[in-house]
């Protein structure tokens, strides 16, 4: 739980030196920024190495913090480049770094031991157990996914001693942040590799109807609820806007600051958010208004932009004067304290957020002529010219008639603020060891010819999947079950499946909140009775539920969402326990034998959930019955994307109009060797899903080989 003394930090984004600087003279306690090369927010205009170092040490003189994000996904031969970018970074006191995956967790750990990390909310961590592991493996912080409610926020809150960051202003992404392919597979242009290009906030038609806005979310606001986000433990409040301008992130950090502080200082009796400033937010930027997000509802059509989802803001002289208190490097403030005594040496300290330091310089002697008057010693000592720092105030005991060379006054101001400005802007100052390079073999390939698996996610396609002699493994996704029949309706289908010779695998859901958790936790003793064969996880939630119940973790497949773009990251899951896994849909061919395949599965039939959603697109148009009636959207090429609803979960799959197809490139496929291929099955009728096990097409259908040949930048 967080420690309630522990002071709430206000997390401000920066993605330029400007709005680093104006951030910090708008009071955020921290700034996440990204270097020019790594982050999720590739077309900001982000940092130079050089420009980094410098704002690390001016942030530090205010006692701000800098995080650099570096939450996306790496590829094999881009990792060895990393170790070397933040060195200096990490030598200068970097307070900490944004992860999205477990091979750049693992690279940095060996790395950069002393290096605090933070699991970004790519990370998709929706529930307790998730974060433990987390902690467990060294993380000292986690975004929790942008859709969880503040009880659930709360139950982690009180179940891990972790430090929990959440949204509190900005955009919202429409899909769990992290398990987002729209605008890869349909544009080529990745968001885990920081490149998202915002196809959520194109015009679509549901179900026939005129074009309109259904996957654009308002932007979030919680000025009126920050009491209660702090009150379920939320440790750190951040501000989104890598992307925007610097007006909008002092703007916005300012207001959050005052309301902040009012909250600390009067408490939630005192609380109260003034109408002016509620208007501000609004100048400074909204879509069709704010939402207060999913913290206090599951979802909701009144998050929705429909008719307008570009970004507004009041005209540029209101923005200036919004803007105007925060330009430009502020000095730091300080206090003194000047001592001068016959026959003692002269003491000098200064203070400045939260730190002294303190000299001693000659002993004065007693004059002949001019004595040292307190009004020289005054103008002497506050001449700070052109260091950081400017005396708010400056007390002088002196004893009357008593000399002391002014150059030694000036000498003595010189070194003390010399040392005040090392200890505060330095930060905690490290040095790094080179780690010992792990042993790079050959990546393994199986040895047999690939398994085949077939998941099954709609009734009519089971009996033709256990017909199949081609099929070895059939994948029964849980979104085939009710939970009020859950045991006994699997139980029957894993009997047929037993009788038909095949390996019988259980798919989890795609995204595991609490309640979820709380479900399966309540009937697991009795599905280990029924003994699946084996199980198929999507979630970092899923890894630590598992492995904390006893099931054989070499009979789990992890799903290509959780990310294994490297080697570095295999072996990590491997140290976890799990060896097997799911080829990444968004490297090409050549970035795949890159990588072990010998316990990899690779996808090669099937439409790609593009998106995983806590909105719901019927309920948002046509009112929630409860029923997996689905829905179609209409992008304007006139593309169908069917949307399947899972009510159990509550949460949308948004489908990919075209079908992945990689069964006619045998000779790729045959060179990568993995350990087994699926087809993965999802809206095909029963006389759909025979055809395409023998190996048949539909000429009504448009197929794709995603990104098997290209890839992602």
């Amino acid at each position: 739980m967080m420690d309630e003394k522990k002071r709430p930090e206000l997390l401000a984004p920066a993605g330029d030196p400007e709005t680093l600087t104006a951030v910090i003279n708008a009071g955020a306690d921290a700034v996440y920024l990204g270097l020019k090369q790594f982050g999720a927010r590739a077309y900001a205009k982000n940092f130079t190495v050089e420009e980094l170092l410098e704002g690390i040490s001016y942030a530090h003189l205010y006692g701000v913090k800098i995080y650099l994000t570096v939450n996306t996904c790496f590829k094999e031969e881009e990792l060895p480049e990393l170790p070397e970018a933040l060195l200096p970074l990490y030598e200068a006191g970097l307070d900490a770094v944004l992860v999205q995956e477990m091979g750049v967790f693992s690279l940095l750990k060996r790395h950069f031991p002393e290096l605090k990390i933070h699991a970004s909310t790519q990370m998709g961590i929706a529930g307790a157990e998730g974060a433990a592991l987390l902690k467990e493996i060294g993380a000292d912080r986690v975004v929790l996914s942008r859709e969880l409610s503040l009880e659930e926020i709360r139950h982690i809150a009180d179940t891990v001693s972790l430090e929990l960051e959440c949204f509190c202003h900005g955009a919202l992404c429409y899909a769990y942040s992290g398990l987002c392919l729209m605008s890869s597979l349909l544009g080529g242009r990745s968001g885990n590799r920081g490149r998202c290009a915002g196809t959520c906030r194109l015009p679509f038609s549901v179900d026939g109807s005129s074009p309109f806005y259904p996957l654009s979310l308002k932007d979030l606001c919680t000025i009126d609820i920050l009491p209660e986000l702090l009150k379920a433990g939320v440790h750190s409040l951040k501000i989104e806007g890598r992307m925007k301008s610097a007006e909008y992130a002092a703007g916005v950090t300012s207001i959050y600051r005052k309301y902040l502080d009012r909250y600390l200082r009067d408490g939630k009796e005192g609380y109260q958010v003034r109408k002016e400033d509620r208007r501000a937010l609004l100048d400074l930027g909204n879509r069709s208004g704010f939402t207060e997000g999913f913290y206090h509802q599951r979802n909701s059509a009144d998050m929705i932009t429909v008719a307008d989802p570009s970004h507004t803001r009041a005209g540029e002289e209101k923005l200036r004067e919004l803007y105007s208190g925060y330009r430009g490097k502020r000095p730091v403030p300080v206090t003194g304290h000047f001592t001068m005594r016959y026959q003692e040496p002269v003491r000098f300290l200064v203070s400045g957020c939260g730190e002294s330091v303190s000299l001693e310089g000659p002993a004065p002697e007693k004059a002949v002529k001019s004595p040292l008057s307190e009004e020289t010693v005054r103008e002497k000592l506050t001449q700070t010219g052109d260091t950081s720092f400017a005396f708010s105030s400056l007390t002088i005991e002196t004893e009357p008639d008593l000399f002391l060379p002014v150059g030694m006054l000036k000498a003595l101001r010189r070194e003390t603020l010399a040392l005040l400005s090392e200890k505060l802007g330095g930060g905690e100052k490290r040095t790094c060891q080179k780690p010992e390079e792990k042993a790079q073999g050959k990546p393994a390939r199986s040895a047999e010819p690939p398994k085949v698996a077939a998941m099954v996610s709609l009734r009519q396609q089971l009996e033709p999947v256990l017909r199949s002699d081609r099929v070895d493994t059939v994948i029964l996704d849980s979104f085939l079950y009710e939970r009020e029949d859950f045991l006994p309706t699997f139980r029957e289908d894993l009997l047929k499946g037993k009788e038909n010779g095949k390996t019988v695998r259980l798919a989890l859901p795609y995204v595991f909140r609490m309640e979820t958790a709380a479900f399966y936790a309540g009937i697991w003793d009795e599905l280990l009775v029924l003994s699946p064969d084996e199980m198929l996880i999507r979630t970092m939630d899923e890894l630590a539920f598992i492995r904390q119940r006893g099931f054989d973790p070499h009979a789990v497949v992890l799903d290509e969402r959780l990310y294994a773009w490297s080697g570095e990251a295999q072996e990590m899951y491997r140290a976890l326990g799990f060896p097997r896994g799911t080829l990444p849909l968004e490297l090409n061919r050549r970035e795949m034998k890159s990588l072990h395949t010998d316990e990899a599965e690779l996808i090669v039939y099937g439409r790609i959930p593009l998106m995983i959603t806590a909105s719901c697109v019927r309920k948002n148009t046509a009112g929630c019955d409860h029923k997996k009636a689905g829905a179609v959207l209409t992008d304007r090429y006139k593309k169908d994307f069917p949307v399947r609803t899972d009510c159990a979960e509550c949460l949308n799959l948004i489908f990919n109009p075209d079908i992945l197809y990689l069964s006619e490139d045998t000779e790729e496929i045959a060179a990568l060797s993995p350990r087994s291929i699926r087809y993965s099955f999802t809206t095909e009728t029963a006389e759909e899903t025979e055809r395409v096990l023998l190996g048949e097409k539909n000429k009504a259908q448009s197929y794709t080989r995603g990104h098997f040949r290209r890839g992602v930048e």
